[in-house]
């Protein structure tokens, strides 16, 4: 019997209607890999595939990636290495497999070497794909692009991959090339919504794009994906203001991630017998914080299968009284599914802007965010949290803050620890400026395309105009998570990017006993850093102008003895702040929450 199995390899996890390029080729990758609208669609016979290998990739697949490693012995993978020696036939699709488990694992040089293996036989535009995917997650963006470009003249009018490689120009710092090609794309009318949605999502890394013109392509996002003629207008809820409520919470990140600390401490404190927890999940790979938090929830669904008009018919029909959506436009976040109104309030909360959807009633910020008497652009009515809007919990087995740099070094060390997409021109010559004023002072940097040769000579000739030398700039790549706070041993004074500020980057550093000086913007994502650091009691870190952001740099790296103290108190102050007070964020949101609904009962009664 012939068993197939189809398994999209890539990151993004909405899904939206696809269109199926398939390349006039012959051979054996090209009966089996397809490039199904940007993504790999592998059609397996598992029975011509080593059995490990098939079970190790299903495994891999649904987040079992312990498992799916202890498959991978040196015996079974000898299976694959003769296939590929003798010439047997289905080598190519075996090694294709076996470096998509490596990318599930991590394992990015053996992924690239078996991926690398099979298209240098047979060259396939799916492949090459899964190749630019394993480049990317390693950090090398400039083989990245290159790869793509393969991909793009085996398959040029691929909507998908043309979107890939506008991102991945802005990766190597090209903001305006890569803009602009997604600006042309999207007046093509063939970006899918996904790729819609990752415009928007690097919108906000480019320096010099408005507040109003970040809303302006959320509000033409939403016109295009979520008419507002798809929304229900009346609801069978009762309409007691006082009876206990449903809150339904649809994310893609009901796992071990940054975006499901609040939630998770939401789950901890809430008051269950005032609110019903139903969660809507669209986890690809759900892993022991999925389960931890479905066992919290009154109602736990899977959604993944599902389409965005089902899903929401399963919300209607459980009764949500107010639906939350927690994924903004990042990937898998189903906002589609609110076009349809399928509970009478709807809520957005951690997007980094306006989603500009009409269905939408509220959005969760706080008065750093949004200070009040600031027009915002979006339809949504704002509800400022007073303690702010998320919570942070201390990184499991976090090294213990060391000695200040400064004082073994004799020096001040300036660092950075974000993302590449966050580090342009305009940042590295605040960042000069600040090193201009503070002789001996050194930089580091840390980030995922830090090993990337070009983008490290980009970022030292971007120094070296202000006149720092490149013996001043140390620049490296990512680290396996626990040695990543290690960084922070070598840190005296963290120093933040902008447009888009730090967030969990920020907060490590804090817990590291570093302070980081953040830079206020017009954006939401450039006063991320003043949202943190007042909720964290360091507000006077924030600096309201580029020049203050320069001043008050160099005024800690002058003052020694006040960073060391600061070092050492550091986490007991973020221990009585607002940011680590779960209960106190809980409190805030179910008032909230009661407050919507009483407004939602009155209105509902005015209208009859």
């Amino acid at each position: 019997m012939k068993v197939e199995t189809n398994h999209n390899t890539e990151t993004a996890k909405n899904r939206s209607p696809v269109t199926d390029h398939r390349l006039p080729q012959k051979g054996e990758l090209a009966a089996t890999c397809f490039l199904v609208n940007g993504s790999a669609d592998l059609r397996l016979d598992q029975t011509a595939l080593p059995p490990f290998l098939v079970e190790a990739f299903k495994l891999a697949g649904t987040g079992r990636k312990s498992e799916a490693a202890a498959l991978l012995t040196e015996v079974n993978l000898a299976q694959v290495e003769s296939l590929m020696a003798q010439g047997l036939p289905h080598r190519l699709v075996a090694n294709v497999v076996l470096g998509l488990i490596w990318q599930q694992l991590k394992q990015l040089e053996r992924a690239q070497e078996c991926l690398a293996a099979a298209v240098a036989q047979e060259p396939n535009a799916a492949v090459y794909n899964m190749l630019a995917n394993v480049y990317h997650f390693d950090g090398r963006v400039t083989e990245t692009l290159a790869m793509r470009a393969k991909v793009l003249e085996m398959d040029p009018d691929n909507a998908v991959i043309q979107g890939a490689y506008a991102r991945d120009l802005m990766a190597l710092g090209d903001f305006q090339g890569g803009l602009a090609r997604m600006q042309a794309l999207l007046e093509s009318g063939m970006m899918t919504p996904t790729e819609h949605s990752n415009y928007l999502f690097y919108l906000h890394y480019a320096p010099g794009v408005t507040q109003d013109q970040l809303v302006q392509a959320h509000r033409q996002w939403a016109e295009i994906h979520t008419p507002v003629h798809l929304a229900r207008t009346q609801w069978p809820h009762d309409r007691d203001r006082h009876r206990p409520l449903r809150l339904g919470f649809l994310s893609a990140d009901f796992h071990e991630h940054s975006a499901s600390y609040a939630v998770r401490a939401m789950l901890d404190h809430h008051d269950r017998e005032r609110f019903e927890i139903y969660g809507y999940s669209n986890v690809a790979s759900p892993d022991e914080i999925t389960e931890r938090m479905a066992a919290q929830m009154n109602v736990f669904r899977q959604i993944g299968s599902m389409d965005n008009a089902a899903v929401a018919e399963q919300i209607l029909a459980d009764r949500v009284d107010i639906l939350v959506a927690m994924s903004g436009h990042t990937g898998g976040h189903r906002l589609g599914v609110l076009a349809y109104k399928p509970a009478p309030i709807q809520v957005d909360w951690g997007w980094v802007n306006t989603t500009g959807i009409e269905q939408i009633d509220y959005r969760f910020t706080d008065a750093w965010f949004d200070p009040p008497g600031q027009h915002h652009g979006g339809p949504e009515t704002l509800v400022r949290l007073p303690g702010g809007m998320s919570v942070f919990k201390p990184p499991l087995k976090a090294p213990d803050i060391g000695r200040l740099p400064a004082e073994v070094n004799g020096h001040v060390t300036f660092g950075c620890a974000n993302t590449h997409l966050k580090i342009n021109s305009e940042i590295i010559g605040l960042w000069a400026q600040v090193l201009q004023g503070c002789p001996g002072s050194r930089m580091l940097i840390k980030c995922l395309a830090g090993k990337d040769r070009p983008t490290q000579e980009r970022w030292l000739a971007e120094f070296e105009k202000y006149g720092i030398g490149q013996e001043r700039v140390d620049i490296m790549g990512w680290q396996a998570f626990e040695h990543y706070l290690e960084f922070y041993h070598h840190i005296d004074i963290a120093l933040d990017t902008y447009p888009f500020s730090g967030c969990i980057t920020s907060l490590e550093a804090l817990w590291m006993g570093v302070p980081v000086v953040s830079l206020i913007g017009s954006t939401w994502v450039s006063r991320m850093g003043v949202s943190l650091l007042a909720n964290a009691g360091f507000e006077s870190l924030a600096a309201r102008s580029p020049e203050q952001f320069v001043a008050k740099a160099r005024a800690l790296a002058a003052q020694p003895a006040a960073l060391a103290k600061i070092r050492q108190t550091m986490r007991e102050r973020l221990l009585a702040s607002a940011l680590f007070d779960g209960q106190r964020l809980t409190r805030d949101l179910e008032d909230a929450y009661r407050d919507m609904w009483h407004r939602w009962c009155r209105e509902a009664e005015t209208h009859e």
